[in-house]
Parts: structure tokens; sequence; C-alpha cells
């Protein structure tokens, strides 16, 4: 079988099928409004209706509240703020905040993410579809012909690879989080497999275009935790990106690797440049006690918890191992590259054993320093210092599946017995860890679910150490598709939030947006009035606005509690108390202040909205404008 689907004649019509699918897909999401958000979360905390607007199927997760709580009224923010699309913009943080946290904004850098291309072309609802369609369509495609090229070019691997990945519990409770990050990654990797596949130099031209606009949106993604891990991944697949496939000559060879080195030469400008420019908030990011100061050595894994994913299928948003924190803690990958890499040794043509060896290094040596952790130095020197050791399971989830694709995929011939003590070892290793793993996490699983996840664990290995990929599709389907399919719901529109009435309270005042606000009670709540683009001191904080917290702390007293990216509640204190800064968490901290003491004015708050408001509380420097329901609006007027 050819490795490559381009010298493949028959396959190009299969390829271009499985595109046209894709753009199909693509498409009817956009015009349907469709996305995978669980917006639909602020309905008992907005409105208090039983019935979530726009909700499709599934339901919305309290869980991803870097989604609905964070991500939809930040982009709302960007949306309706004046000027649209800012590149400050306080309500997200200080400095250029919304481009470091990958926000739409009106600079250069958004030729370089395209999952962000929507909101300049459609109306905010078919914008944010857009992104949700490039996180999971885009996604789950992409995967799945990286997964192809990793299998010899075939398609079906390339399927299994995506179900695989793309409903594994880990890439469905990060979705949010870590879609476009994937997608790009794979994206990236794609475009450097085209440009030594592809015939002509036109196409090589237009392959390089694409690995620097890719590789570029991957670095400007700017989360270290997941991209380190996958960087390194990225070189290991190189023998598989670089070689084979081709009939072209070493000097072409040599002059297609010399326009990759001149992409990326122009990829780190970029970013350096980007960077340079954003140097401010890089900075003061860098410099926050949490998370800038953040150093892994790793050292931290647990067996149970490497492994953990093949009882991800019984873990739900209520039920997991508490000492985890919480489901998308918990959730993992498949785990099966220790058993499966015995099969390396019976792969017979050697050139096809030293492809796999980068994957299976890179494996290893980040299982070792997951396991038992390596010496400060050389985590601070090869960038593994700002991976914790919980992010780093994307490391050996996706390398672990595309070993596994990479062994199905060239597997001409093994010995009868060779393969069946293989395939007996990984039962047997199964089988002993759910006991084992039930016994230490305590789980409260009916006997028959876990006879079941066993079996269906034990045909998943078996399918891939004797190449039985329909046994594969089948087996992953249960263990994946089924469990985690609708963790994410799927909805239309964002009509929850922006028909709230508490977004529809505050939008009426400060038309032209040039005061700030301060809104009294939860830190949600003050992400909803930001949706309406206006100036919001608390709520969530992705770069503390240290010069602001200053103005009521000079001495710096509390600056160990605010110098993070945190939720920041506000709520009314004595009527002559200083005001007082607490911690509530790790990245939750609260103002207690005197709204007449002079800390408000200081900080050049013009309005206040108070959810809850008390009817009876009588303030001299604050004039009560409107009134709906449980919500109060201030304008802030003269001190006592």
């Amino acid at each position: 079988m050819s490795e490559s689907p381009i010298e493949a004649k028959p396959g190009q019509k299969s390829y271009r099928v499985v595109c046209i699918l894709a753009v199909l897909l693509f498409t009817l999401g956009i015009a349907g409004k469709f996305h995978f958000s669980s917006v639909g979360m602020w309905n008992p905390y907005l409105d208090r209706k039983d019935e979530v607007p726009g909700l499709v199927a599934g339901t919305p997760k309290f869980i991803r509240s870097d989604d609905w709580q964070l991500g939809v009224p930040w982009l709302l923010s960007q949306y309706n703020s004046k000027p649209q699309w800012p590149t400050s913009n306080p309500s997200v943080g200080a400095e250029t905040s919304a481009l470091l946290v990958g926000l739409p904004t009106k600079h250069w850098s958004v030729i370089f993410r395209p999952a962000q291309w929507g909101f300049f072309f459609f109306d905010f609802e078919r914008g944010f579809s857009w992104l949700w369609m490039f996180r999971t369509v885009v996604l789950f495609f992409s995967l799945m012909f990286l997964c192809a090229q990793i299998g010899a070019g075939s398609l079906m691997l390339g399927l299994i690879g995506a179900i695989w990945l793309y409903y594994s519990s880990f890439v469905q409770w990060w979705l949010a989080s870590v879609a476009e990050l994937l997608a790009y990654f794979s994206l990236t990797c794609l475009s450097l497999r085209m440009v030594f596949q592809a015939r002509g130099w036109l196409c090589v031209s237009f392959a390089v275009l694409l690995f620097l606009l890719f590789g570029v949106a991957f670095a400007l993604a700017i989360y270290p935790p997941f991209q380190v891990p996958l960087v390194y991944l990225g070189l290991a697949l190189l023998p598989f990106l670089c070689w084979g496939g081709g009939t072209h000559s070493a000097r072409s060879w040599w002059m297609r690797s010399a326009c990759v080195g001149v992409a990326a030469t122009l990829a780190v400008g970029v970013v350096v440049a980007f960077l340079v420019e954003n140097g401010a908030a890089v900075q003061l990011m860098s410099n926050t006690v949490y998370p800038g100061a953040r150093f892994s050595v790793g050292g931290e894994m647990t067996l149970a918890r490497y492994f953990s994913g093949f009882f991800d299928l019984f873990f739900r948003q209520d039920l997991f191992p508490k000492e985890y924190g919480n489901i998308s803690e918990t959730s993992s990958f498949i785990i099966l590259w220790p058993m499966v890499a015995l099969c390396i040794p019976g792969i017979y043509r050697r050139r096809e054993y030293l492809r796999c060896m980068p994957i299976l290094l890179f494996l290893v040596g980040t299982t070792f320093w997951a396991f038992l952790g390596v010496p400060r130095w050389l985590a601070a020197v090869s960038g593994w210092s700002l991976v914790p050791t919980s992010r780093a399971v994307i490391a050996w989830g996706i390398g672990g599946v595309f070993l596994c694709i990479a062994i199905m995929g060239r597997q001409p011939r093994m010995s009868r017995m060779y393969t069946m003590v293989v395939a007996g070892v990984s039962a047997l290793t199964i089988c002993v860890h759910t006991i084992f793993y039930r016994q230490q996490m305590g789980l409260e699983v009916p006997n028959l679910w876990c006879l079941s996840a066993t079996l269906v664990s034990i045909i998943l290995v078996w399918a891939v150490v004797f190449n039985i990929r329909w046994a594969s599709v089948a087996s992953l389907c249960l263990t994946c598709v089924v469990p985690y399919a609708l963790v994410n719901p799927v909805m239309r529109g964002v009509s929850v939030l922006t028909d709230s009435t508490l977004l529809r309270a505050v939008q009426r005042f400060d038309i032209q947006k040039q005061g700030t606000w301060v809104v009294i009670g939860e830190p949600r709540h003050a992400q909803v009035v930001k949706a309406t683009g206006k100036k919001v001191i608390n709520g969530a904080q992705y770069i503390p606005n240290l010069e602001l917290w200053h103005r009521i702390d000079p001495q710096g007293a509390y600056a160990g509690i605010y110098n993070r990216y945190a939720y920041i509640g506000v709520r009314f204190g004595v009527e002559g108390s200083p005001p007082l800064i607490e911690s509530h968490g790790i990245d939750v901290w609260q103002l207690t202040i005197d709204p007449c003491g002079g800390g408000l004015k200081s900080m050049g708050i013009t309005h206040l909205a108070w959810v809850d408001y008390d009817s009876n509380a009588k303030f001299s420097c604050l004039e009560r404008v409107y009134v709906e329901k449980n919500i109060a609006v201030y304008k802030l007027t003269a001190l006592h």
C-alpha cells in the first residue's frame, strides 16, 4: 500500500469526498448558528427560566466556566465595545490582555487566527458559530487527515485516530480550551506534509504559506502547558511528515526543506514581533502569583492517574475521584501505547522501525518526567517547567494514539505466536489495572460495568495489535463516542445571555461607554455587564490592573492576593471602613469597600450595577437611576 494519498490515485476521490463533507458541515453549522458552548448555563443565574433558549441537544455544563462564564462575555465585550474589537479592553484585563487571551481584535495578528475570521464577516452569532465549527469540524477532520498520513495514507486509520482523539474525555471536557490549539497543531503538521508531497512548485509555495499561517496561529495561542508537549510531539512526527510517500529527488527534498526553514524563520520573527509589541502585558502576566509563578519539574504522576482513561466512561460532572478536583482535571485518554509498543519489533522493515522510534522515545521521556521528575535546570532549559504534570496528559494521550495508528498502518506480517503473546500481555495488563484502579479509587461501580469496560478495552487492544480496523471503530464508539458525544451541548445562538434582564438593564446607560462600572454581587454578574461593552473593573480579569488596585492599596499589602488571574467579587462594607481584600481561592478574591469612602471615586468608577440589591439601603454618594426586578443601577455622584 502506498503511504501517500497524493500518490495513491484511487484514494484521491475518497479524500475529495471527505473534504466536501467537511466544508458542507462547516457551512451548515454557520448558517444554522449552531455551536457547542455551555452558554445555556447562564439561564438559572439570570432570568431563572426552566427552558434554555436555543438548546438543541445535551445539557450545558457548569464545569465549562472557561467557556460560558469567561469566553462568551469577553467575546461580546469585544463585539459591543466602542470602538469595536479593541486590543486593550479593561473588562478583559490590563494592557493588551485581549490580544494575549486570543480574543478577536483589529490587530494584524488576526490574520494568523483563522478561527476568529468569522466575526469580521458575519454577525456575532454566526461569527460565534464559525469559531465553534473551527473547534469541532476543522479539528475532527484535521485530526483525521493527520492520522491518515501517520497511518500510511489510510482514511480508515484516519477515522479511527480522529474518533479516538476527538471523542476522548480529555478533548471533550477541555474542548473550549484546547480545540483551536489542537486544530492549529494538526493543520501545521499537514501543511508540512503537503510541502514534501506536492508535485508542482506552485503547490509547494501554497503549502509553505499554510505552514507559516498555522504555525504562527499555534504559537499565538499562548498556553505553554499544552504548547510545550505538542511542540515536542511535532518534532517526533517529523519522520512521518518529511520522509516517505514522494518520488522527489534528493535535490528537490533539500529545496523543500529550505523553503520550510525560511517559513519557520518568518514564523519565529512574527511571534517575536508580537511578543515585543505586547511586552508590557507579557511581563505583567509572567510576574503574577498565578499562573506566572508556576514551575514544574514533574514527578507527580501516579499509575492510577496515568491509566485512568480506561474508567473515564464511568465519570460524570458529579462523579469522579475527588482528589482530582473536578471532572475536567480527571479526564484523560485511553492509554494503550505501553502494550502496543511491543509490536514495534514485529515491523519487518528497518526504515519503518526507525520512523516509529521518535514517537516511542517521546512517550518514554514524557512518562519518565511525569513519574520521576527531572532536575530544575533541565526543566527550565527544556521548557517543561511551564507544564504542570496534570496538563501533560495531552502529551502521552495524543502521542500514544499516533503510535498505535502508525503501527496499524505498518504491519505487513507478524508471527502468530508473537501477536498472541502481545495480545495476552495487553489483556492481562488491563485486567490487573482495572482491579487495582477500582480498589485504589474506591469507585462504587457495579461489577458488571467493570467487566464490560475491561472487555471493551481488551477488544480495542486486540484490534490494534491484530490490525482489525472495524473492531477498533466499534470499541472506540462504545468507549468514547457514546459516553462523550454530548458532553458539550448542541445550541443555536446566544440569546440566553443577550436577552437577559441584567444585560438589558445596564445597556441603556452610558451609551458612549466612556464610564467605568463596578458590579456588586457575584463575579459572574460582572461578566454579564461586560457583555454590553461597558468597562468593568471586576469579574474575571486575565491580567490584573495593578495600577488600579494600588489606588486603594498604595502600600501593596494585598498584592499577593490581587496580582493574579482571578474572578473578582465586590460587596459594600461598613460606612467608614477601609477597603478589605480577601482571598477566596487560587483564582478568586473579593473586595469589600465603603462606596462613599473615596475608594470607588479614586478608581474612576462612574456607575454601579447591584444584583439582588437592598431596597432599604441609602447612600449619599449614589443615585439610583434604574430598577428592574432584582437589579438596581446607580450613578456615583458626590462624596459625603
